[in-house]
């Protein structure tokens, strides 16, 4: 039985009610979700990344892109392009962070030196535009600065 051996919690989310997660996870879950709740309106857009499109799921806020995963963009040059205007454009307020993508994050993704160089093109407007505001175990939750209007071209 997968976690048998593993603390495990049973999430009660309207959307995820029944999934049983390592109880790491559920308070991952539980702390981001309180903060999304308190934060954000319904319809408003969170930036997850770089794979944290299912947490949008879980916490029942759209996409900034069509690209749920940003990882998806990196297919193809344009939908790169597409994914980081439409990040320029709607400036969402909120990012969501891992604070360690995995250990094969880096060996899947980055032998493709261009999805490293999307990779840090995201990471820098991160920087560049938010700052950190809060915590779970797993994630960094950042808030867009204050007067860092982009340049739309």
């Amino acid at each position: 039985v997968p976690l048998a051996q593993e603390d495990h919690r049973t999430l009660t989310l309207p959307k995820v009610r029944g999934l049983v997660v390592p109880a790491w996870q559920a308070r991952d879950i539980d702390e981001l979700t309180a903060f999304i709740d308190t934060h954000t309106q319904k319809d408003e857009p969170v930036f997850m990344f770089p794979e944290l499109g299912g947490y949008s799921f879980v916490v029942d806020r759209p996409f900034v892109s069509r690209f749920p995963m940003v990882t998806f963009s990196w297919i193809n040059e344009n939908w790169h392009k597409e994914l980081v205007k439409d990040l320029r454009y709607i400036q969402p307020r909120f990012v969501i962070l891992a604070k360690d993508p995995g250990p094969t994050f880096e060996k899947a993704y980055f032998k493709i030196p261009s999805n490293k160089q999307h990779y840090d093109e995201v990471m820098h407007y991160i920087h560049d535009h938010y700052v950190i505001v809060d915590s779970t175990p797993s994630l960094i939750i950042y808030k867009r600065r204050e007067g860092r209007p982009d340049r739309i071209s």
